[in-house]
């Protein structure tokens, strides 16, 4: 995984210089890093979520997703934004434990949504939370 763009690459400059601390950092699965994204200063500006969410929006588009998911707390805040815009079902997966969807959700074309990558490991919790769906992530694609 030492091929993954840094988060940071792919923000606007601008985002980049107010959203990204830089510093000395140690992640959730205790890599060392040096740059950590701001979610929460960042969540809360509509502006600057809405630059950010135009040209993901239109690649899920490109996907033709029958549903989104996202775990929680961030990425799902960011399927229910982003499903709201398209008129696409959204869905929250949970942190640990299986994700059940409505028995009526169809799942032929999820597409997993996360808020940012750096070991992949919250992706990896987000497919475990699938073992007992009925759903398939046709494609897992990040946000920042």
């Amino acid at each position: 995984m030492h091929n993954m763009r840094h988060l940071h690459e792919d923000l606007p400059q601008d985002v980049r210089e107010k959203y990204v601390l830089k510093g000395h950092f140690i992640g959730k699965t205790g890599h060392h890093i040096d740059r950590r994204l701001n979610k929460r200063d960042l969540l809360r500006s509509e502006a600057v979520l809405n630059r950010i969410l135009q040209p993901m929006i239109r690649r899920i588009m490109s996907y033709r997703p029958t549903a989104l998911l996202g775990q929680e707390t961030a990425a799902a805040l960011l399927v229910r934004r982003i499903g709201g815009a398209i008129s696409i079902p959204a869905f929250s997966l949970p942190k640990t434990g299986d994700f059940l969807p409505p028995e009526d959700g169809d799942m032929s074309r999820a597409v997993l949504v996360e808020d940012n990558v750096i070991t992949a490991q919250s992706i990896r919790e987000a497919l475990g939370s699938l073992r007992q769906a009925p759903a398939t992530p046709i494609r897992a694609i990040t946000s920042f």
